[in-house]
């Protein structure tokens, strides 16, 4: 069973996630936070195969949640960033800081269950537009 962590401060698009997954049988969504500080709360105190997590939190940046996670539970959950940004920077961004994959949030009904599959197999996801970006950089 794939344990996830979902993180947006929109309760709406958290419950349209939990639903969207409640019908996958070998994923359950164990956690739910609103904020950066009860993400890192959270998985500081629970076990998580996966966390689902929004750029735009109202306390704590993502990316900065992101970097805090991967300091200080260097084997804790693989994050999977949902963004509504649809440059492909923030997908940069969000990989360099240590996201597992990036995921536009205009494209969650057509690739989250994969793109979820494929991180916790220990693989990178992302857009062919942003894994071109990151070609690019190198």
């Amino acid at each position: 069973m794939i344990k996830i962590l979902i993180v947006d401060d929109k309760v709406n698009f958290v419950e349209t996630l939990t639903m969207l997954l409640e019908d996958v049988p070998d994923m359950e969504v164990t956690g739910r936070a609103f904020s950066g500080r009860d993400t890192i709360d959270l998985v500081g105190k629970n076990y998580y195969d996966i966390v689902l997590l929004d750029l735009s939190l109202p306390d704590v940046d993502g990316l900065e949640v992101v970097r805090v996670l991967k300091l200080h539970y260097v084997s804790g959950p693989p994050v999977l960033v949902l963004s509504g940004y649809t440059d492909e920077e923030c997908g940069v961004d969000a990989i360099r800081a240590g996201a597992a994959g990036y995921l536009m949030k205009t494209k969650v009904i057509r690739e989250l269950i994969p793109a979820i599959r494929q991180v916790t197999a220990g693989n990178t996801y992302m857009s062919v537009s942003i894994a071109k970006e990151l070609a690019e950089l190198q």
